[in-house]
């Protein structure tokens, strides 16, 4: 009986001295750190881009021939055109 006394006495003497070493311990703050960011948008003028479609003027399709629709018409435009990265 008188081990186990002395064996939980000296646990509990254990847990008391920890608490108090870390109670009782200085301890240095970290830095606080301030970072600041900027940001800048850059404007870009649109692009234009050159669009050609062929039309076919058939119901049941052109004929190619030599890789060229024979009865199509060809449609130019320009179109603006933005990206955004």
């Amino acid at each position: 009986m008188y081990w186990m006394f002395l064996y939980v006495g000296s646990f509990l003497l254990m847990i008391i001295s920890i608490f108090y070493i870390v109670k009782t311990n200085p301890t240095t703050h970290t830095p606080i750190i301030h970072q600041h960011y900027s940001t800048v948008q850059v404007v870009e003028s649109p692009k234009r881009v050159l669009i050609e479609e062929e039309i076919c003027t058939r119901f049941d399709g052109c004929p190619i021939v030599n890789n060229v629709c024979i009865d199509c018409l060809t449609s130019e435009e320009l179109v603006g055109v933005t990206h955004r990265r």
